[in-house]
């Protein structure tokens, strides 16, 4: 499930992320270190207007991504959500890496901020995810090329498509 996260919420993901870092020694360092600088830069961003911090929990209530979202040109005629970083938990992203779990995880970090267009944000038209890796283009065109998930989408009045290296997803 999706959370705003407060200041209070991230510096608690922060310490969470960063003990369970440690244990994977210099690369854990490395990630913890990097993992530090985003949320040190989110908690400055979020109390900027149209800035957004948010926490994607598991069914057991823990913390296994946390996303950057923007809503871009809130006053524009097609008002978007642009989703900027998606980070997952140390275990999820270091060792041995359960794939089933993680799957799951970047799934819903994906796909439950679409529900933000009908609530929190429900002025914006579009959220656009960029795909700053290959693996991420791949994963956007299996997206779109997937009938059963279009079906879907189409149903609930969302269309999915690529546009250069961004997954959009429109209100119809």
């Amino acid at each position: 499930m999706l959370h705003n996260a407060s200041e209070e919420d991230l510096n608690t993901l922060l310490d969470t992320w960063t003990e369970a870092a440690n244990s994977y020694g210099d690369e854990g360092v490395v990630f913890a270190n990097d993992i530090s600088g985003k949320i040190s830069s989110l908690k400055k961003d979020i109390v900027e207007p149209n800035n957004f911090a948010y926490i994607f929990k598991n069914e057991n209530d823990e913390a296994k991504a946390f996303l950057s979202i923007i809503h871009a040109l809130p006053n524009s005629d097609v008002s978007w959500l642009k989703m900027l970083d998606l980070d997952l938990h140390p275990d999820l992203a270091l060792g041995d890496i359960d794939l089933e779990q993680a799957g799951q995880t970047i799934f819903g970090s994906i796909f439950e901020p679409i529900s933000l267009m009908f609530g929190e944000h429900d002025a914006a038209k579009e959220l656009k995810i960029y795909g700053r890796t290959e693996g991420m283009r791949r994963l956007f065109n299996s997206i779109v090329k997937d009938q059963n998930l279009k079906k879907a989408l189409t149903s609930s009045d969302i269309l999915c498509s690529k546009s250069g290296n961004w997954l959009v997803f429109r209100k119809k």
